[in-house]
């Protein structure tokens, strides 16, 4: 059976670059500590993971795929 897919994305609304720092806990991902993580914009596999940094430009975004 395989295990049900979320998905975070993340916004930078402002005029400035943003650096984001968080465990998938801290964004109400709580069931589990790690997930199988894939960035949906690179089309890239990042690995078992349990938290993410990631730079965004001003307006930038990212959308990951979290899975079993």
């Amino acid at each position: 059976m395989r295990g049900d897919k979320h998905y975070l994305a993340i916004f930078n609304l402002s005029d400035a670059p943003v650096y984001v720092d968080k465990t998938f806990a801290e964004y109400g991902y709580i069931d589990k500590a790690q997930y199988k993580v894939r960035d949906l914009w690179q089309r890239k596999e990042l690995g078992l993971v349990n938290s993410f940094q990631v730079d965004l430009p001003p307006h930038g975004s990212v959308v990951y795929s979290l899975h079993d």
